[in-house]
């Protein structure tokens, strides 16, 4: 969850499908298309109330590939999100 989803996750909605919306679509409509994508992708995994942060994640990452215009910032900002939600989910479960 930490390592090999932001992995594979990146690579497809950001590296595949991004990248063949943009030309169609341009920045800001690709960015919000890929971020709905990836928020509904996530709903047989997360909560459904978790959608919604799903999707602005998704939108800060857009933004992160269009800025930085590689993978690898976006790889590594996906895996400190789920790195500190797992911890979060850990610790709450723990009772600390």
């Amino acid at each position: 969850a930490v390592l090999g989803a932001p992995l594979v996750e990146e690579i497809l909605f950001r590296g595949v499908l991004f990248t063949g919306l943009l030309p169609r679509l341009g920045p800001v409509l690709t960015v919000i298309v890929t971020s709905a994508l990836w928020a509904a992708a996530h709903l047989g995994a997360a909560p459904p109330m978790f959608a919604r942060s799903i999707f602005f994640m998704g939108i800060l990452l857009g933004y992160l590939l269009l800025r930085f215009g590689s993978l690898w910032v976006t790889i590594g900002c996906h895996t400190a999100w789920n790195l500190f939600a797992t911890l979060a989910l850990f610790s709450a479960g723990s009772g600390s």
